[in-house]
């Protein structure tokens, strides 16, 4: 049984709140991100290629003094039902149906990338069948246009992350989408 008490830390001051500044994550039943996309079927006559979140961990963040292991594996999952977490068909295609393969198809692993003379550490997650069944549904239901993003091992180790949000003006949290327009 693990609980967590974020008190007045910055990742409890965000709870319940759309954040733009920072986005935080931990493992051991800790905070997961929800992410929502509720007007992707918009995109209308396309067939996606390829799509990507793209998180890049946020180095310094103010009144951050925890010092817990970095997470070294993130993944999709989605809710199914009230309380069930399921991985989406992305992260079950990388880990095959007896569940061996691993998560290198998937990604959502930290790499370090140079931009602009910078090295970072970025994390890219693939979602591309799941954004496809987004694009393609027309039920205006927003629970099917919203992913979960989960450490994993969830319980196993005391892991947490904190990235960039959105509106961070040298590495945004962003979408990376190729696709092909269909007639």
């Amino acid at each position: 049984h693990f609980e967590h008490d974020y008190g007045n830390s910055p990742a409890g001051q965000q709870i319940g709140k759309v954040s733009d500044e920072y986005l935080y994550l931990q493992a051991m039943q800790g905070l997961r991100l929800k992410i929502e996309i509720p007007y992707v079927d918009r995109l209308e006559n396309i067939a996606v290629n390829k799509a990507q979140l793209v998180l890049t961990t946020a180095t310094t963040v103010p009144n951050d003094i925890a010092t817990l292991t970095p997470s070294q594996q993130l993944i999709f999952t989605e809710r199914q039902g009230d309380t069930t977490f399921v991985f989406t068909s992305d992260v079950f295609y990388s880990i095959g149906s007896a569940g061996n393969l691993g998560f290198n198809r998937f990604g959502g692993f930290p790499e370090d990338e140079l931009i602009n003379g910078t090295l970072v550490e970025r994390y890219r997650l693939s979602l591309s069948d799941r954004l496809q069944a987004m694009v393609d549904d027309a039920s205006g239901s927003l629970k099917k246009k919203t992913l979960y993003i989960n450490i994993t091992p969830q319980s196993r180790l005391a892991q947490r992350s904190v990235f960039f949000g959105p509106k961070n003006a040298v590495f945004p949290a962003k979408l990376e989408l190729k696709y092909t327009r269909v007639q």
